[in-house]
């Protein structure tokens, strides 16, 4: 299943190279991806009626914003579930290292077995009010203003947080509901070129 995945990457070839992808890592990736596909009729990580190729387009839209991530060495995924975000951005920041925060067990046991390929990705069970992190990122989790509710402490003390959003309105309305509970919030949103993939993607910078 890793060479059809990975068949299957190299298909995108040109999107992940203007995206700034190194192709060296396609074998990694497709790694991540025949291991997900193992996992995900067990465990319903993601639809279980989810082709190789939507699982696919899945990983490239979590590529989508890596030339907006700024610098860190440590990163944060909120409720990271099958690994999308975290495992594809840890292959391509290849020195950070991730904190992947999962309240299902079976997922967060999924999560640890990944670890003997990605050893750089730990999982934990519940989200710290102050995560050790220099960067929080989180991709169809919770809306913004619970996410900054989980983390207020880091937030409070000035924490970067790059977070994965679809629509601009429904960005908008998030922001909206955030700004009433937390005055000084001053979010940059930035819509996404998503190329040839028929989405809409917006990313939130805080």
């Amino acid at each position: 299943m890793k060479e059809n995945f990975q068949n299957l990457i190299l298909h995108k070839k040109s999107l992940l190279e203007k995206l700034g992808v190194d192709l060296q890592d396609v074998p990694a990736y497709a790694l991540f991806l025949s291991k997900l596909w193992a996992k995900n009729q067990e465990l319903n990580l993601v639809s279980r009626k989810m082709t190789p190729e939507e699982l696919v387009l899945h990983l490239i839209d979590s590529l989508l914003p890596i030339e907006y991530f700024p610098d860190f060495s440590n990163l944060a995924d909120l409720g990271t579930g099958g690994g999308i975000p975290a495992f594809p951005l840890q292959i391509h920041f290849k020195e950070a290292k991730l904190f992947l925060y999962e309240k299902s067990n079976k997922k967060k046991e999924y999560l640890s077995w990944l670890r003997a390929d990605f050893p750089r990705c730990q999982p934990y069970s519940e989200i710290p009010l102050n995560p050790p992190v220099d960067l929080i990122t989180a991709r169809a989790f919770k809306p913004l203003v619970t996410i900054l509710d989980m983390t207020k402490a880091y937030y409070s003390n000035g924490g970067r947080y790059l977070l994965y959003k679809g629509t601009k309105t429904r960005v908008d309305e998030e922001i909206l509901e955030a700004k009433r509970k937390y005055k000084n919030l001053n979010p940059k949103v930035i819509k996404l070129d998503t190329h040839d993939l028929g989405i809409e993607r917006h990313i939130v910078l805080i």
